[in-house]
């Protein structure tokens, strides 16, 4: 077993008690999740077999053979073990070690709740015991475990130690308090425990569930309860006695009100609920239950905590603490909360030890105490709560808005969990802060900032410039700042203040609820901008982070100048610190620099020692949850200890000058710090500036890069003179009027900024020096009222103003507001417009930041409206209090205020005075405002969550408005609108450079797209690209540093190359300007305008510059042409192809080549008709030229080939025609190798089939149907199948495939890939080829298609015509009418369907071929009746796939005659059966069996199969087909479907005459058979053979005809073996007589059968046949049967070639005569004379009968006396099996006389009795005999003739019918058809039978 395991791994978990029903779910699933598990089975809970009853249920499923529980029972343990006995624990841990070779989870999972109050648990011996087993059970028996674990762990050098408790180590219960203690008792050794083995890498868990989880699911004990009397005197605060009957008592289980339900009333309902648990209140019993809960219930209780353990188990960092359920972190928060509300009521008696200054106690008694909270809060929540939060999160149960909905009451025990693999922790916990009461914020995991510089609280965030240090890749860098950008913004409760005095102005404990804002740029800000400070403070970069790979230290030195370090990574560190040096000389104005090296490991060995100023960060995997936020905090805590310096050096300014104003005094210091060395690291001499020149920042970084430190000299110059008031005239070079023309025109300094018109110091003191005019002093004006006093107080308000902006920054609000509330009183009063707006402005963003912190304020005086506006004001503020009662007061009173504020502000800028504000400034504060005001309205006109999320972090509104009026909502749009354009810039203005005309002219478009005006949106973006446009054709023409910029850093913010430019992480600069749109650069806004104008775009954006995979559904395509279709009937066309031309000669200026690529595919899409053309051939004809069209396709083309040449292959056009494919089909395969479908029902039964044929005759033979509609959508797995793609181009360009395949969903399909070229105009046909990889169902959904130049993507098929429709009439403005229509369902979407080819994939299969055959020319000619057999050669061509079913199928030019005389109306049964036989037994073809052949061919390999033809009339032509397969399973096993393929071999036949059987007759014998005829048969002269008589044989003549031009010799042999042969010459006749046996049917007039099954199910009755004629036909069919059956004839040729053959009989018609001589009657008549004086009846007159009579001479025994008494003896047999009731007539005569005369019997013929007479019953098959006397009285030939006649039909008893019935089912039943059929021959009727001869005697005179 391997010797780690990461928590992915297998892991190896060790349970101490594994019988709850928690634990067992979580084997199953950590077994599910192909963990070991060691699952310890406490004995006395074992030997319970309730308890134990679900896991032994768990081992049954362990060893069962269920596949989702294989392996199961070698992973999985039980060990008998008894926590409470140290050796067995340590028994039991070894035990694991030696069948599972570690343990890596030890899970304490024991658990047992004893409820009793802690009177009740004291009042007995055996409650006192109960609190020993308890803390035996709980505490000591995992501590045992614990330490039997911890040698094996400390071996391991890791392990993870989980102890399952509950909230109860937070919170106690009443009536639980032993279980309390105990369970405190065990976290606390757990906490002490988890510090002692850190080092070994052993970590400790402390899970805690709700208390129900663990109590309803283990061990309940119920101590007795306390006498009914202890409470008699509890009046529950009322002094009313108990209050209740004993029963209430009781049920309220100790001293709390009975209103209040105790743990005892919980847990005693939930175990009263099941009978078999009830607990009945005891005062004297201890009672323990096991609950019994639901299988449900029990899921849904239990495994939110098994997945929590699944989740943190064997994690790399766990949580020391984990809550598992919302209520129990709530209740958790609600006791910590607590806890720290008793500290700060008692904060007094906290601080009573003076252990702080008296400063800091003040600050800690006003508020402290709350700060405490929220940093304990956060410590809890990030520490122990942390994990909680994101499991919650993992599971989906966690908060995700700002207001998270608790679940019900029942907890998370309803949540849906995932039922997958156990949940793996996340790395890092999002942050959930607690601010002041009554709002929480909700910060999400990477809450980051926009870095747009319009967002209206701008200028509260700090400008951090990151630079790359040492060396570095672009991607690393870019990956770094990323990292950087996730904690831009640091709350202050988080930074630690600086501990010296002199660096407390700033300190984070002033303020802890507040946070700063980091805006984190690689570029250094434009001097332009630059110069704007300190008015605007914010626009210079305060930090300087320097980013250095750690990966690369450690390969090669970054520069050769520095060694000198043991190890090249000791070389590197140097060198950085040195680096990090010439950042500070470069950059000394930047507060704070820090070198943050990323992915840094120390060694282990030899560590090198990390310098000052360097910082290193692990990699991602070794983080810590907090380690970027330390980084952050680091920094902030710094900055904040050197904005102190910055503060007082700003307050020994003598003088600010405004932005824009002339500069006409001297300075005693500069702005910021020139040539200053940071101090971070030393303490400044003087709170003032030291500084005297007025030396400005070199700032000669290139602006495309990040700024990097110079290698050589000084960046800073000297100047002997100190400027002026700068002065900004137009002409003149500063930054604001004409840029500069090249880099190094750039001003050396950052500002420039003016002194005071106070006089300097003199050199060498604190004051400076002085010149001499400046000794100088003025009267007029000397004096408070004066202009120096004027001056000094504006110069104070303005310092202010700027150190208020430095609070802003720091993250003080509060003291930034008193400090600019003072501000802007003073300027107000000496009427200082500019400062006394900024004052407020700053003031305004303060107040905001505080209610976005939830943190209560009150609107300073200043910033109040003027008394007259407050009546008005104060309806507004009651009106908003009505609609939103919840909202807080604060916030509401500034929502009122705000509008009319912004409007002051602004006023104050533009107000006419010596001082004006700058363009560039100016706009942005409009802009800023207006994002106020668009915030407001969007939020109807509230402050709260919503509003201020836009106003804070910039987020885009995620429903954009539209142009219905909303007059209502103060402030209104149009008024916004109205302030905005305020801030447009005019076009002449030379003030505004070209990037910050493009800032402001973005600003305005982002403010009109929320405000949902998209109409004015384009027309500003339209100005917008007209100077980016011109700006970027100048920078091309004549170079960057002609006009003053550089594409890289001007347009930085534009093309997103900051690495800030996506959705998540704000947009930069200008680009956030739509609603709804992805702001990611250039393309974003290009595509407002496109979408504005109704430009026919490919709204799937970026992906093609950013190489994302597409979406190429047919969903979205559908989409995709309904927005497009939309948008056609949008707009001007020709106004739409201007703006797609511009948007090109853009992008070809910037360069870009995505926008080129993208914006010419829009051109020649929305030129063109987007139609599908049809039949009719509608226009399609694009609106360009040719000349435009073949332009844009070339320039497409040489974009994309360049592109290529560059690296960027990623990038290519979308195509511009969504109907390319209009069809495709599948070729069909060639007939031999086409598969045919056929169902497993068809399959012939092997047993059962006849060697002629595999299937039945007479049922449809599926395999010779032709269905060329379902073969052609067959494909065969392995075999190239072609397919034909249509594909259409309406434009009037050749358009380029570079490649083309089949897109297929469903079996593996690999398609050729070909190309080809579509020619202008027309629809073309491809054929494209693939191959089927494996078996299923194929649908051919498209072709994916790459043009050249365009992206590689999938088109679906549509093959009807079809164009847009413009139908849709909806009443809407402006873009709203595109966006409402393009929502709308269109019909003309409707129809349009995209077609796929539905095909299915088979096995591979075998090729079959016929290799020979031996007949030649597959020819023969053949005689009637002749057989002959020939062989076929089969062979199988495919080389892996083996034939292994063969079904051979004949047809012949016979079988359709035949076939439709079965189909006649009018044939008769007996034809119907000649037909079926000659199809069932007659075959033309059938295959022979041969013993070396088997249906069965190999890969390559051959099989010979023999086959027989028959010759018969009309064979001319005959089919041998072939249909095989490789269907690789027994046929019973084969699916529903199988597939086979045909192969044919086609006959030609002549068959010819042999013998014909031209005339059949039967005669009677009359007598017996001559001699001579018997010894003709081939019989033997034998006496003792008896010859046949005419009682038992009749004569059969044929005639039989040679019409074969030889001699042939012919045999009929019957089957008691008599023979006829004779030779009969060429055309000659020769006549046979054979005797041959007469017949006796049982039922001659039976059912003649079918050999057709499916005719057997049909009857049809005809009225034409009479039941005679019926009977006539069925006696006529049997007796025609039996004899056939009897006859064989045979033919052999005695010359010429050998030929034999059979001779056709079936051509014997019978008739009634003929059936008369062969047929048995069915009762035989015996008439004999007998003597009766001899004694056996014999001896007198020899008898006569019908059987035995003689021939009828008088001589013989046959002659009789006159007057001689005789006796008539007559035997009647009857040979039916059905008894009868007979009735004898005997009928005399005289022979030889008339009628008349021969039945007169007067005096010559008497006899005795009657000669009719009844019979009594004869049985079947029984035969009765009837003697009567008769004497003759004359002589003469006398005969006696008899017949018997039914007297009354027989009907059986049910005894017999019962009998004849099992009879019945023991042969074949008969069919209904049958019992239908015998209805035909009418009702059974009496019949009569007739003596054949009668007895004939001769009278004669007695002798």
């Amino acid at each position: 077993m391997d010797n780690t395991a990461t928590h992915n791994s297998p892991r190896t978990w060790f349970l101490t008690s594994s019988l709850s029903p928690l634990c067992i779910r979580l084997i199953r699933l950590l077994l599910g999740h192909g963990d070991y598990v060691v699952a310890c089975l406490p004995p006395q809970e074992l030997e319970n077999d309730e308890r134990s009853a679900e896991f032994r249920e768990l081992v049954n499923e362990c060893k069962s053979n269920r596949k989702d529980r294989e392996g199961w029972k070698d992973r999985i343990r039980g060990i008998r073990c008894d926590g409470r006995v140290m050796g067995a624990c340590g028994a039991a841990v070894a035990e694991a070690v030696q069948v599972f070779g570690r343990i890596d989870i030890l899970l304490c999972c024991k658990y047992e709740a004893v409820v009793g109050t802690v009177e009740e648990l004291a009042a007995t011996p055996a409650t006192r015991n109960l609190v020993r087993d308890q803390f035996e059970t709980i505490f000591f028996s995992q501590v045992n475990f614990i330490k039997a674990a911890l040698p094996q762990f400390r071996a391991q050098h890791t392990g993870h130690i989980m102890v399952l408790t509950s909230i109860g180590g937070h919170i106690g219960t009443p009536g639980m308090s032993v279980y309390t203690a105990a369970t405190w008792a065990l976290e606390g050794f757990c906490d002490s425990l988890a510090y002692e083995i850190a080092p070994f890498n052993i970590k400790v868990t402390i899970v805690q569930p709700n208390k129900e989880i663990q109590s309803l699911t283990n061990k309940i004990i119920f101590a007795p309860q306390l006498p009914a009397a202890y409470y008699a005197d509890y009046d529950g605060g009322s002094g009313s006695g108990g209050g209740g009957d004993s029963s209430s008592i009781h049920n309220s289980g100790g001293p709390l009100p009975p209103t209040a339900p105790s743990i005892r009333d919980i847990m005693s309902n939930v175990l009263n609920a099941n009978p078999d648990t009830a607990v009945e209140p005891s005062e004297d019993e201890i009672q323990h239950r096991y609950p019994h809960l639901p299988a449900a219930t029990l899921d849904r209780l239990v495994m939110e905590t098994v997945h929590a353990l699944t989740a943190i188990g064997g994690h790399e960092n766990p949580p020391a603490r984990h809550i598992v359920g919302f209520e129990g972190s709530i209740a958790v928060r609600e006791k910590l909360k607590t806890v720290t509300e008793e500290m700060e009521d008692f904060v007094e008696a906290s601080l009573a030890v003076d252990i702080f200054e008296s400063e800091l106690k003040d600050e800690a008694r006003e508020g402290r105490a709350a700060m405490a909270m929220a940093m304990m809060m956060d410590a809890h929540m990030t520490g122990t709560g942390a994990a909680l939060k994101t499991t919650l999160l993992a599971l989906g149960t966690g908060p995700t808005t700002a207001n998270p909905t608790p679940p019900s009451s029942a907890g998370l025990a309803g949540t849906a969990l995932p039922d997958a693999a156990p949940l793996r922790f996340p790395s890092r916990p999002s942050r959930h802060v607690l601010f002041a009461p009554g709002l929480t914020l909700l910060l999400p995991p990477r809450a980051i900032m926009t870095l747009d510089p319009l967002v209206p609280v701008a200028p509260a965030r700090v400008r951090a410039l990151v630079v790359p240090i040492g060396q570095i890749k672009r991607d690393r860098f870019a990956a770094f700042v990323d990292r950087l950008n996730v904690e831009n913004i640091v709350h202050l409760r988080d930074v630690t203040p600086d501990g010296r005095p002199n660096r407390n102005m700033f300190s984070p404990l002033a303020f802890p609820g507040g946070a700063m804002f980091y805006e984190l740029m690689t570029y250094h800000p434009p001097p332009s901008h630059v110069a704007l400070s300190p008015f605007d403070r914010y626009r210079k970069p305060l930090v300087l982070i320097a980013v250095a790979d750690g990966v690369e230290l450690q390969k090669s030195m970054f520069s050769k100048r520095h060694s000198g370090g043991r190890t090249v990574e000791e070389t590197n560190i140097r060198a950085l610190t040195q680096e990090l040096e010439d950042l500070r000389d470069h950059y000394s104005q930047i507060l704070v620099h820090q070198v943050l090296i990323f992915d840094y490991l120390p060694s282990t060995d030899k560590p090198v020692p990390i310098p000052e100023g360097l910082v290193t960060i692990p990699p991602p995997e070794k983080h810590l949850r907090t380690t970027m936020k330390t980084v952050m905090c680091d920094v902030s805590a710094l900055l904040l200890a050197e904005m102190t310096t910055l503060a007082k050096a700003y307050e020994g300014r003598s003088y600010l000058d405004s932005p824009g104003t002339s500069a006409s005094h001297t300075t005693n210091g500069l702005d910021d710090f020139s040539g200053r060395r940071n101090s971070q690291y030393s303490v400044p001499v003087g709170s003032r500036s030291s500084s005297a020149g007025g030396i400005n920042d070199k700032i000669q970084a290139r602006m495309s890069m990040p700024p990097v430190p110079f290698k050589g000299g000084s960046p800073l110059a000297s100047s002997s003179s100190t400027p002026g008031r700068p002065s900004t005239p137009v002409g003149s070079r500063s930054g604001l009027a004409n840029p500069p023309t090249t880099f190094d025109d750039f001003p050396a300094g950052g500002d420039s900024v003016p002194t005071s018109p106070e006089q300097h110091a003199r050199p060498g003191t604190s004051e400076g020096h002085r010149t001499q005019s400046q000794d100088r002093v003025a009267v007029q004006g000397f004096g408070p009222g004066g202009i120096n006093e004027r001056m000094r107080t504006k110069t104070k308000c303005r310092i202010q103003v700027v150190v208020g902006s430095l609070y802003l920054q720091a993250g003080l609000w509060n003291i930034a507001i008193r400090e600019l509330s003072e501000a802007a009183t003073v300027a107000k009063s000496i009427n200082d417009h500019l400062w006394h707006g900024k004052a407020l402005e700053l003031a305004l963003i303060s107040l905001l930041l505080l209610g976005w912190a939830g943190i209560e304020f009150q609107v300073p005086t200043i910033m109040l409206p003027p008394p007259e506006k407050g009546t008005a004001l104060a309806a507004a503020i009651q009106d908003a209090e009505s609609r939103d009662p919840q909202q807080p007061r604060w916030l509401r009173n500034l929502q009122i205020y705000i509008p009319e504020l912004l409007d002051r502000i602004l006023n104050l800028y533009t107000r006419v005075s010596g001082e004006h504000l700058p363009p560039l400034p100016l706009s942005e504060a409009t802009i800023r405002s207006c994002r106020m005001l668009a915030a407001l309205h969007i939020a109807e006109g509230q402050l709260g969550a919503e509003s201020l999320d836009m106003i804070v972090f910039g987020k885009i509104p995620q429903i954009p408005l539209t142009t219905s009026p909303r007059f209502t909502i103060v402030p209104v749009r149009t008024q916004i609108v109205a302030t905005l354009f305020r801030a447009f810039p005019a076009s002449a203005s030379e003030l505004l450079t070209t990037v910050d005309r493009i800032v402001i002219l973005s600003g305005i478009a982002s403010v009109l797209g929320m405000l949902g005006f998209q109409r004015k949106k384009a027309m500003v973006v339209r100005e917008l690209i007209s100077v980016l446009v011109g700006g970027l054709v100048e920078a091309r023409t004549r170079g960057a540093a002609d006009v003053g910029i550089h594409p890289a850093a001007g347009l930085v913010g534009l093309n997103g190359l900051n690495g800030q430019a996506n959705g998540a992480n704000g947009a930069a600069a200008s680009l956030e300007i739509g609603a709804d749109d992805v702001e990611q650069g250039i393309e974003a806004f290009l595509g407002l305008v496109l979408k504005t104008y109704g430009v026919v775009a490919d709204n799937l954006g970026t992906a093609i510059a950013t190489g994302e995979v597409r979406d190429d559904s047919d969903a979205t395509i559908l989409s995709i042409i309904h927005k497009q279709s939309t948008a056609r009937l949008f707009g001007m066309h020709q106004v739409k192809l201007n703006i797609l031309r511009s948007c090109i000669n853009f992008s070809e200026a910037l360069p870009d080549f995505a926008g080129v690529l993208k914006y010419s595919s829009d051109l020649l899409r929305t030129a063109g008709s987007g139609i599908a053309p049809g039949p009719r051939r509608e226009d399609a004809y694009p609106t360009i030229s040719r000349d435009e069209q073949i332009r844009l396709a070339r320039n497409i083309s040489k974009t994309s080939n360049l592109s290529k040449r560059l690296g960027m292959g990623h990038l290519a056009a979308e195509y511009w025609d969504e109907f390319l494919v209009r069809g495709v089909k599948l070729e069909p395969l060639p007939v031999t190798r086409t598969p045919i479908p056929h169902a497993k029902s068809v399959l012939p039964e092997v047993s059962t089939a006849r060697t002629s044929q595999d299937v039945n005759p007479f049922i449809y033979n599926p395999f010779l149907k032709k269905s060329d509609a379902v073969v052609e959508r067959v494909l065969v797995a392995g075999e190239t199948a072609s397919f034909r793609l249509t594909l259409q181009n309406p434009y009037e360009i050749e358009v380029e495939i570079e490649s083309i395949r089949i897109d297929t969903e469903g079996a593996d399909f690999e398609s050729a890939v070909e190309s080809t070229v579509i020619g202008a105009y027309r629809t073309q046909i491809l054929r494209v080829t693939g191959v089927a990889k494996g078996a299923g169902p194929l649908r051919v959904t498209g072709a994916i298609i790459r043009a050249r130049g365009c992206r590689e993507r999938r088109f679906p098929i549509f093959t009807e015509p079809w164009a847009p429709e413009n139908e849709i009439k909806i009443k809407a403005i402006g873009v709203a009418a595109l966006d409402v229509n393009s929502s709308l369902p269109s019909p003309a979407i409707e129809r349009l369907t995209p077609v796929t080819l539905e095909l299915s994939a088979i096995a591979e299969q075998p090729v079959v071929v016929v290799k020979s055959c031996t007949l030649p020319q597959s020819s023969v000619m053949i005689l009637e009746g002749e057989r002959q057999v020939f062989s076929v050669t089969l062979e199988n061509l495919s080389t892996t796939t083996p034939a292994d079913f063969l079904l051979f199928s004949f047809q012949d030019s016979t079988q359709e005659p035949l076939q439709l005389a079965l189909s006649s109306r009018d044939a008769t049964p007996s034809e119907l059966y000649e037909y079926e036989l000659i199809l069932a037994k007659k075959q033309a073809l059938r295959l022979r069996k041969r013993g070396d052949s088997r249906r069965f061919i190999a890969p390559g390999e051959t099989a010979t199969f023999d086959f027989e033809i028959l010759g018969k009339p009309g064979l001319t032509t005959g089919l041998i087909q072939i249909d095989y397969a490789h269907l690789g399973v027994p046929q019973d096993e084969v699916g529903e479907t199988f597939y086979t393929r045909q192969v044919s071999l086609a006959l030609t036949v002549t068959v010819n005459a042999s013998v014909d059987v031209t005339r059949v007759d039967v005669l009677p014998l009359h007598g017996s058979v001559p001699e001579a005829l018997w010894l003709r048969t081939g019989h033997q002269k034998d006496a003792s053979v008896e010859k046949p008589t005419m009682d038992t044989h009749c004569l059969l003549l044929v005639d039989l005809r040679n019409a074969w031009p030889s001699q042939v010799h012919v045999e009929i042999e019957c089957d008691d073996g008599s023979k006829v042969e004779d030779d009969i010459l060429p055309g000659n006749t020769s006549r046979v007589v054979l005797p041959v046996k007469r017949i006796y049917l049982e039922e001659p007039h039976a059912f003649i059968p079918a050999l057709n099954p499916s005719r057997q199910r049909q009857f049809v009755f005809s009225t034409k046949i009479t039941p005679d004629v019926e009977r006539a036909n069925r006696e006529a069919f049997w007796y025609r049967e039996k004899i056939l059956g009897s006859l064989k004839g045979t033919w052999r040729a005695t010359s010429g070639a050998a030929r034999s053959g059979d001779i056709e009989l079936r051509s014997i018609r019978l008739t009634s005569r003929m059936i008369e001589a062969v047929k048995v009657d069915e009762v035989g008549i015996d008439i004999s004379m007998v003597d009766p004086e001899d004694d056996d009846g014999s001896s007198s007159s020899s008898s006569s009968s019908s059987s035995s009579s003689g021939s009828g001479s008088s001589s013989g025994s046959n002659v009789v006396a006159v007057d001689e008494f005789m006796q008539v003896r007559v035997r009647i047999t009857n040979r039916t099996d059905q008894p009868m009731y007979p009735t004898l007539r005997l009928m005399p005569a005289l022979r030889h006389r008339p009628q008349n005369v021969a039945l007169d019997f007067t005096r010559k013929f008497s006899w005795n009795g009657t000669l009719q007479q009844a019979l009594p019953l004869l049985p079947a098959r029984a035969t009765a005999e009837v003697v009567t006397g008769v004497t003759a009285l004359c002589r003469g030939a006398f005969e006696v003739a008899a017949s018997v006649e039914e007297t009354r039909l027989w009907a059986p008893t049910s005894d017999e019918e019962e009998e004849r019935e099992s009879r019945k089912r023991a042969s074949r039943p008969r069919s209904d058809t049958q019992t239908m059929m015998d209805a035909v021959l009418g009702a059974r009727e009496r019949r009569i039978w007739h003596s054949r001869r009668p007895c004939q005697f001769v009278v004669r005179d007695r002798r």
